[in-house]
């Protein structure tokens, strides 16, 4: 039984497909939640390392006003309200928002060999095509695998993309991951 904002689903559990999306799910919104926490902690530092400032500048100036209980809660909480104007800047920049059209680029970069030991750059028509030699069938694989991992594009959109069937996609994603595993290169699965 897995339950989803109050919505009971039993059969949900049983499917791989369901489950992986569950569990990425969750970590979502674990690394939301250490964001927000790591948000809070920098600006709880940046307020004490305000305060302490201010503390210091005042005391220097006048050795009476540092004893004052009241007036260092209200510098308190303006160092706490100026800290979390600053907290965005402590953050960690947002992710890289990959796009098919960069993967395939870069990946039809590396092109196939000459003859005369030079490279020529496969090209969309080239990857799109249905040649089904070796290396352009694993820069394909590739490319599938990268694409499913880095924009979460569902299998039928890659497969509308390369002009293959969703299954070829699934197919070519784990071909891809075997392959790279007989290498010693071991991948995570995607979804």
């Amino acid at each position: 039984m897995y339950t989803e904002s109050g919505v009971v689903n039993y059969r949900a559990v049983y499917t791989p497909a369901f489950r992986r999306q569950a569990d990425a799910a969750r970590k979502a919104r674990k690394r939301q939640e250490q964001a927000e926490a790591r948000a809070k902690r920098d600006a709880e530092f940046a307020a004490e390392v305000e305060l302490v400032k201010v503390r210091q500048k005042h005391i220097e100036a006048d050795p009476k006003i540092g004893t004052s209980k009241e007036y260092w809660d209200r510098k308190r909480k303006e160092a706490a309200a100026k800290a979390e104007k600053i907290a965005p800047v402590y953050n960690e920049p947002p992710a890289r928002k990959w796009t098919y059209a960069e993967i395939e680029r870069r990946f039809c970069a590396v092109g196939w060999k000459t003859p005369t030991g030079t490279r020529v750059p496969y090209s969309h028509r080239d990857i799109a095509g249905q040649c089904r030699h070796r290396e352009l069938a694993l820069i394909r694989q590739a490319i599938m695998y990268w694409t499913a991992r880095l924009t979460g594009m569902s299998y039928p959109a890659i497969g509308r993309l390369m002009k293959k069937d969703h299954t070829t996609v699934l197919y070519g994603k784990d071909s891809y991951i075997a392959k790279r595993a007989k290498q010693g290169r071991t991948l995570r699965e995607v979804r």
